[in-house]
Parts: C-alpha cells; structure tokens; sequence
C-alpha cells in the first residue's frame, strides 16, 4: 500500500480534530499515516482515499468510530510522571482529608488501558490517608477498546517492568492464571473503579462533582478552545 500525500493525511487530521478535539499537528502525520494503513488493511480498503470517501457515508458509522478509536494516542505508563503521584500522596490528599469530605470522588479523563487510574488508587492506599471504602473513582476515554482492557487490569511484563517496582508489583498484582508473563490488578483495587466512554466534545454535566481529576495526559492534545471547555 502507497504512502499517504499530506493533503489526505490533513482530511483525516480534521476529521479528529471535529470529532475529538485532538490535534495532529504536521510534524505527527507520520504517526497518523500508519494508522490509518493500518485501519485500511483490517478492513481490506485498498486506497486511504477510498477510506476518506467512507467516512462521509451514513451507514459506515461504525467504521469512522473505529477510524477515531484508532486515531487517538494511547501511550501510558504506570507512575507516569511520577512526580505528580507524590504531590497528590503528599499534598493533595492531606488537603482533602483537612476539608473533611466524608466521600472522596476521584476521575480519571482519557485513562487509556487503565495505568493511571490503578496508579492514582495505588498511591492513595501507600498514604494510608484514605480508606479505599470511602472513595469512588471513575475512568473515562473515548475508545472503548482501552477501556475493555482497563476494565480487564491486566497487564505484560513489559508494562509492568514501566513505572512499577517490584515491591508494588508484588502487593498490587497477581500473576494472571492463564497467561505466563502477565499480570493483574488486585480485585480489590479493580472493582473500585466504573468506566465509561467519553468524547471531551459532548457533554459530561452529569457526571457530576470530582474532587481530584486527572487529565493532564489529553489535555496537552487538546486545542485552547477544547481545554477552556473541558477546564
């Protein structure tokens, strides 16, 4: 299959941006480029520019949401920026505990396969400021197959050996029973949390109030229109 010329590539970059809010600027066509060979692939469409004109058809709903599942970036990692992670076990969950909430409500936008959410809940029992019967934790993303594997907890050696310890991996995890090599989040940890799809460009009103919200990671591919609305 041909490389794909940038005026297509810009097609399919507007068409997220319209439908996410997420911008791919020129400098990561590359990496919208092989997503889309391989969305063509799996679905034997021989020309992207025979996907673009897809896309515009009413009854092919089903693969221009697949088209935006792919296009969005999943990159994650246990402990990501770590740094955060001990400022809200150190500064900002002794500042909830002071107010004085009787049930802390946490959420997690865009949380892909689950790493930040499980990461969040991890750093909250280490504390020992809060009793895990007493919070609620909810994560969100607009791609319902990382959400059905966030929802799953589990994980490879490779994703475990990014951002865990060993000590954390033996505390939090067991080793999964059917596959050698991977790993699962403690239930305990697990059923603490609901999920749901969600696109930052429809309204999430009725979710209600957070007391801590994590969104950093898909904020900064957001364009300043979208980031005023979701802020």
């Amino acid at each position: 299959m041909s490389k794909i010329n940038s005026e297509t590539l810009k097609y399919f970059a507007d068409v997220i941006e319209r439908e996410t809010g997420i911008i791919y600027v020129e400098e990561n066509y590359f990496q919208l480029e092989d997503r889309v060979l391989q969305l063509c692939r799996n679905a034997s469409i021989e020309d992207p520019s025979e996907l673009a004109l897809t896309l515009h058809d009413p009854s092919q709903a089903r693969l221009r949401r697949t088209f935006i599942d792919i296009a969005t970036n999943n990159e994650t990692s246990f402990f990501r920026d770590p740094g955060i992670f001990q400022v809200i076990k150190n500064t900002v969950l002794p500042l909830l505990v002071e107010r004085g909430g009787a049930k802390l409500s946490f959420w997690s936008a865009a949380g892909s396969t689950g790493q930040e959410v499980y990461s969040l809940i991890m750093a909250i029992e280490e504390s020992g400021l809060v009793p895990l019967s007493s919070m609620s934790v909810h994560m969100t993303d607009i791609s319902e197959r990382v959400l059905e594997r966030a929802q799953q907890g589990i994980y490879t050696q490779l994703e475990v050996s990014r951002g865990l310890s060993p000590e954390r991996l033996s505390r939090f995890f067991d080793p999964s029973p059917f596959v050698s090599g991977e790993y699962r989040i403690k239930e305990h940890i697990r059923r603490l949390v609901s999920f749901s799809r969600l696109n930052f460009l429809e309204s999430f009103a009725d979710m209600g109030q957070f007391d801590l919200v994590l969104c950093r990671n898909v904020l900064i591919y957001l364009a300043l229109q979208t980031m005023l609305c979701v802020a």
